[in-house]
């Protein structure tokens, strides 16, 4: 969302999209840094996707985007068919922004999480506390999560 004040359009990542490669392809996007969307929690349907839900947060990955940037972001969501848009506040170290993100349309799809390994790492690799993201997932999913954070930090270096 362009705020009037800076001009600036955010994109709040909770998913597989908090991997740089898929974002600062386009000029002139810059990572910001994290933060946490505000009302919000994560579920997964197949993917990630955040309902609303007061006294909730959801950790991300900022990004400023451009308008070529969002509409690559939208192809890659299936925006509007499968994911809409939802502006959201994003707290962070340096205070509070309007950001974009992406909110699966329906609650009719499968049980389960796609892509956990690469969202596992992004995790890791942004320094966001993955005990989140195993709560998120429930019990039923935890032997796999820590398996896939044990994975990530070896591969990083942690």
């Amino acid at each position: 969302m362009k705020t009037k004040e800076t001009k600036k359009m955010y994109y709040a990542a909770y998913g597989l999209l908090m991997n740089e490669n898929y974002v600062l392809h386009c000029r002139d996007t810059a990572y910001v840094g994290t933060g946490e969307i505000m009302g919000y929690k994560l579920i997964a349907r197949g993917y990630l996707t955040i309902v609303p839900q007061a006294r909730k947060k959801v950790p991300v990955v900022l990004y400023e985007i451009n308008e070529k940037a969002l509409e690559s972001l939208d192809s890659f969501e299936n925006y509007p068919k499968l994911y809409t848009r939802d502006i959201v506040k994003v707290k962070t170290a340096n205070g509070t922004v309007k950001a974009i993100a992406y909110k699966m349309k329906s609650e009719r799809y499968e049980k389960g999480f796609y892509n956990v390994e690469q969202v596992v790492t992004q995790y890791v690799y942004h320094g966001l506390d993955t005990n989140y993201l195993v709560e998120t997932l429930s019990e039923s999913n935890k032997g796999l999560i820590d398996g896939f954070v044990d994975e990530a930090k070896r591969s990083i270096g942690s």
